[in-house]
């Protein structure tokens, strides 16, 4: 599967995160985030037929739901992207800025999790960690009305709406802290580095129990 499949998906690096605040402050834009649920559900399916064996919770689950008892040698194509597949991530990649682009967002030339776009008639930046987003704009009314707008074009035929939920200004982002002053903004991974160690001692106090 690795041999006859694209895998490759952009990732962010923290030097072009540092990048980005920088060109938000410079131009004065408040930075604005968003979270897509269940990502690779809402991507499409493998490049190639993709097929799962049923166990035995599935087949109990779909007995209580509809009253029939599936064959164990029946499987299930897989339709959207799945976690663990190794073509999740380049799948949703693909998903993702094919809808940023529809919104009025395009790659940057050289990065491509930084994207950059007008939308009401405003200049803004947008970044992007797999399903993190971070939007940088002058108003909150902005920021909504593009989050909702790629919420809409996230949604499946059988959902209501995507579960796209809108998280107001920035103070964390994949795991650093952001801290916004009048002087300046500061970047540190205080909050992750307290939760990893906490953590660590934690299993430590359990390990010696």
């Amino acid at each position: 599967m690795h041999s006859t499949t694209n895998t490759y998906a952009p990732c962010l690096e923290h030097p072009v995160f540092r990048l980005f605040i920088a060109l938000c402050a410079a131009d004065n834009l408040t930075i604005y985030g968003g979270d897509a649920k269940d990502a690779f559900v809402h991507s499409p399916g493998p490049s190639m037929p993709t097929f799962m064996k049923l166990d035995d919770a599935f087949r109990d689950w779909y007995l209580e739901r509809t009253g029939v008892l599936l064959d164990k040698d029946l499987v299930l194509p897989v339709q959207r992207a799945l976690q663990g597949h190794p073509e999740a991530a380049r799948l949703w990649e693909e998903h993702i800025s094919a809808i940023l682009e529809k919104v009025g967002f395009k790659n940057t030339t050289h990065e491509k999790n930084i994207y950059t776009g007008k939308f009401c008639d405003e200049k803004a930046l947008l970044v992007r960690q797999v399903d993190d987003f971070a939007l940088g704009c002058r108003q909150k009314s902005t920021a909504k009305s593009v989050y909702a707008e790629i919420r809409t074009k996230l949604t499946l035929h059988n959902e209501a709406e995507a579960p796209f939920e809108y998280l107001g200004l920035v103070d964390s982002f994949d795991g650093y802290d952001v801290l916004k002053t009048p002087d300046y903004i500061k970047l540190s991974a205080e909050s992750k580095k307290t939760h990893v160690l906490t953590q660590s001692r934690v299993e430590s106090h359990e390990l010696q129990d």
